[in-house]
C-alpha cells in the first residue's frame, strides 16, 4: 500500500504500522508523533475505520489527520498509546529525538501516555546511541550564547541551529545541538545542561519510551520491551 502525503513524497505502508493498528481498540485516545510514518498511521486508523480520538505534538501530522477526517484534539489529560519516531533508540530504551526540533511536546504526550512507543527502522535501534546523532537543546534565544559557553566548559562542541530544515521550535526558541565522539556520558551531560538557565528541554528521552517497534531480518514487526 502507497500513501500520497500532503508534503511532498511518499512512503510504503509498513509492518509496523500494521503492528501498531493492531493494538488499538474503539474508544481508546492515540497520539501521533512526527514524521511520514505517523502520518502513515493516521491513514492506517483511517483505513481500519477505528473509533479512537487523536492527538499529535507535529504540525504536519495534525494536518494529516485532519485532512482524513479523524477526530483530533488538543494535549489531553490521558493517553492510551503514543506513537512516535526516533533518530537513534539504545535497548534499554534510552532515545534520541533531535531533527524535528519538538521534543519539549513530544515529551508532553509521553508524560500522559500509558504506553509510549518509538517505532524504529532496524538500523535506528543499537547497542549505545549514534553519536551521528547530536543532543538538541530547546533555549530561550537571549540565553544561547551563555549555554553554548557553558557546554563548552564541559568540554563538548556546541552550536546554535541555523542551517537546516528546522532552525527553531514551535515556541520560538533556539535549537543547540551538542556533539561527541560518543554518548557513554549522555545521561551526566543530559543532567548538566536540563540545569542550566534558559535551557527549555532536551532531545535525550531517558525514562519515557515503554516499548520499541521495529522488524527483524525478515521484516516480521517485533515488539522489544
Amino acid at each position: 500500500m502507497k500513501i500520497i502525503f500532503l508534503n511532498k513524497g511518499d512512503v510504503k505502508m509498513t509492518n509496523e504500522i500494521q503492528a501498531a493498528v493492531n493494538v488499538l481498540a474503539p474508544g481508546m485516545t492515540v497520539s501521533l508523533g512526527g514524521g511520514r510514518h505517523m502520518q502513515a498511521l493516521a491513514h492506517a486508523i483511517a483505513d481500519a475505520e477505528l473509533d479512537v480520538t487523536l492527538c499529535s505534538p507535529a504540525v504536519p501530522t495534525r494536518a494529516a489527520i485532519t485532512a482524513l477526517g479523524l477526530r483530533l484534539v488538543d494535549l489531553p489529560e490521558h493517553v492510551d498509546w503514543a506513537f512516535d519516531g526516533c533518530d537513534s533508540v539504545d535497548r534499554r530504551r534510552h532515545a534520541l529525538k533531535s531533527n524535528g526540533g519538538i521534543h519539549t511536546f513530544e515529551k508532553l504526550y509521553a508524560d500522559i501516555a500509558d504506553q509510549y512507543v518509538l517505532v524504529a527502522p532496524p538500523e535506528r535501534v543499537v547497542d549505545r546511541l549514534s553519536p551521528a546523532v547530536p543532543l538538541t537543546l530547546e533555549v530561550v534565544p537571549p540565553a544561547v550564547w551563555q549555554v553554548v559557553r557553558a557546554v563548552s566548559d564541559l568540554g563538548y562542541v556546541a552550536m546554535q541551529r541555523t542551517t537546516g530544515t528546522v532552525t527553531t521550535t514551535p515556541l520560538g526558541n533556539s535549537l543547540v545541538d551538542i556533539t561527541a565522539d560518543d554518548w557513554g556520558n549522555i545521561e551526566r551531560l543530559d543532567n548538566a545542561v536540563r540545569a542550566m538557565n534558559g535551557v527549555v528541554g532536551t532531545s535525550y528521552f531517558d525514562h519515557q519510551v515503554t516499548d520499541i517497534l521495529t522488524t527483524d531480518a525478515a521484516g516480521v514487526a517485533v515488539w522489544l520491551k
